[in-house]
């Protein structure tokens, strides 16, 4: 197991909390290896390189060894996350391998975040001086995009001829249509959440302590291996979303069969065929379409607000009577649908309870409804003002698989005007 925790960002005092009570408590069989490479500030709010920590460690029976100490290196850069992989394939040699990768998740935009390197609207790349100026430096973080997230699988597999058996996102966002095409071939099992992930709030004693419950996952995973069994990418699936049902930090999770989802991608090809020259029936349905979006006072700059439920919207075609002609597509789509989701939980409500210390004393609720989710989104924004933010974002939907191979991208293109 190959876990890439990249929390140069807010979530730096979460990694330290997950590797203390979640990988550092583990009592894993030596038929299992966990490996790490962690990277998180030091220091809230200082990003300067001085103040990141850089380890790569390997989870030993209830404590984490650190095997090496490195300056500070950018966690989105591709290379970073390809030199860790090659590294871990090659020094611990397994029958199957699995990756996680831990940090800020966006769907199919650029994802892992790392707030050291900043990028000008250039795409020019520079260290950070430090805190950051009140209002901010005029820049973004670097973050990795998803065409460059599969190119860098591919050149592992290339180097070392190990392609992950599953493929995990401690993220939020990444259970998406636009992600499964993209990472299918490399990978058996895409697991992901379609919806947040939520942690007790920044300023607890052990804040962010995790999304997913890795504890409990690879303990099992361990405990399986320790009595022969021979755990299948299917075994992982079943048991990190199963895991992920008795936490209310991971409101909803699905898995994926990826050798199912070209089947899935050509019905949803079809599917957009039916719809081209319809943008305000399609527009109609997307209004009663759940969304990952809230409900501000601009709405079309909001990302999320464009990232709707797929089961949900082939339910509303389906209930269209004017998209009639597009009815047969979306029931062969939800069959695919349902083929390649191996795996799925949707908690009905999660109410969250803020304290210290994983104390009694409650310090306030929230609650996240994700019974309406069904495992994946899929981006369909309504007008063209989100399309170029997310361009100026280096977020460009036509660099992605799925558009190009697809129907899908003729469709965003005419729904939204752009």
């Amino acid at each position: 197991v190959l876990v890439y925790m990249a929390a140069n960002n807010n979530l730096g005092e979460g990694l330290k909390g997950c590797l203390k009570h979640q990988l550092g408590d583990l009592e894993p069989s030596d038929r299992v290896t966990i490996a790490v490479e962690s990277s998180h500030l030091t220091q809230i709010g200082n990003t300067h390189p001085d103040r990141v920590s850089h380890t790569r460690s390997v989870v030993a029976h209830k404590r984490l060894t650190e095997l090496e100490k490195m300056p500070y290196r950018n966690m989105a850069d591709p290379a970073t996350l390809e030199d860790f992989l090659v590294w871990g394939i090659k020094k611990f040699p397994a029958k199957r391998t699995m990756i996680v990768l831990q940090g800020h998740g966006a769907a199919w935009t650029p994802t892992l975040p790392d707030q050291v390197t900043r990028i000008d609207d250039q795409g020019q790349a520079s260290l950070s001086p430090g805190g950051m100026p009140r209002g901010g430096d005029g820049k973004r973080s670097a973050a990795m995009p998803l065409p460059q997230l599969r190119a860098t699988l591919e050149r592992v597999y290339e180097r070392t001829g190990v392609m992950p058996a599953v493929l995990a996102f401690d993220s939020c966002l990444m259970g998406n249509a636009e992600v499964l095409h993209e990472l299918s071939s490399i990978t058996e099992v895409l697991i992901a959440s379609e919806d947040r992930m939520h942690s007790p709030e920044r300023t607890a004693e052990h804040s962010l302590d995790y999304a997913a419950p890795l504890k409990t996952i690879f303990q099992t995973m361990s405990d399986r291996l320790e009595a022969g069994e021979d755990v299948t990418p299917q075994t992982c699936a079943g048991d990190w979303v199963a895991s992920a049902r008795r936490t209310w930090t991971t409101p909803t999770l699905s898995a994926f069969a990826c050798d199912k989802a070209p089947a899935l991608s050509q019905s949803l090809d079809a599917l957009a065929e039916t719809l081209l020259g319809r943008p305000e029936l399609v527009k109609k349905v997307l209004a009663r379409t759940r969304h990952l979006g809230g409900e501000g006072s601009y709405p079309e700059y909001d990302p999320m607000r464009h990232l709707y439920d797929l089961g949900h919207l082939l339910e509303n075609i389906l209930a269209e009577p004017s998209l009639a002609a597009s009815h047969q597509a979306a029931r062969a789509a939800r069959e695919r649908y349902l083929e390649t989701r191996i795996a799925h939980q949707a908690q009905p409500e999660i109410h969250t309870v803020y304290h210290f210390s994983y104390g009694t004393e409650d310090k306030g609720r929230k609650s996240f409804p994700a019974e309406t989710t069904t495992g994946l989104s899929v981006w369909i924004p309504d007008n063209a003002k989100i399309v170029a933010l997310e361009k100026k974002y280096d977020a460009d939907y036509n660099t992605l698989r799925f558009p190009q191979d697809t129907s899908w991208g003729r469709l965003v293109a005419e729904v939204s005007g752009s």
